[in-house]
């Protein structure tokens, strides 16, 4: 089974979301360090952590500063790999609780 890359575009966040990055390998999670997510977009965002991530290395985020940490549940993505334009990584969410959705949406630009 093949993800298919989506190509699509992230916004600048006016704040970044600080959140805590865990990597997943196997069934072992380990928690590497404090990141911020500085772009987003529904299914994707770019994750700024600074020790190096490989692609499609699996991630747990958990948002760690109010209004922002209540959501729920952690946040699960993917490493697709260094975002071209910044400092940071692109990163496809893999599953998002539905506070995390619709507080999300309240960040985006309005269609």
């Amino acid at each position: 089974l093949r993800l298919v890359p989506v190509d699509e575009h992230v916004e600048p966040l006016s704040s970044p979301i600080k959140v805590q990055v865990a990597l997943i390998q196997q069934s072992e999670t380990t928690v590497i360090e404090d990141g911020l997510l500085t772009s987003l977009s529904a299914r994707h965002a770019t994750l700024e952590v600074s020790s190096p991530l490989t692609d499609r290395s699996q991630v747990r985020l958990r948002l760690t500063e109010p209004p922002n940490k209540d959501l729920g549940a952690d946040l699960y993505g993917k490493i697709l790999g260094v975002e071209s334009n910044s400092q940071g990584y692109k990163l496809r969410f893999t599953w998002i609780p539905a506070a995390a959705t619709e507080y999300f949406a309240t960040l985006l630009p309005r269609k």
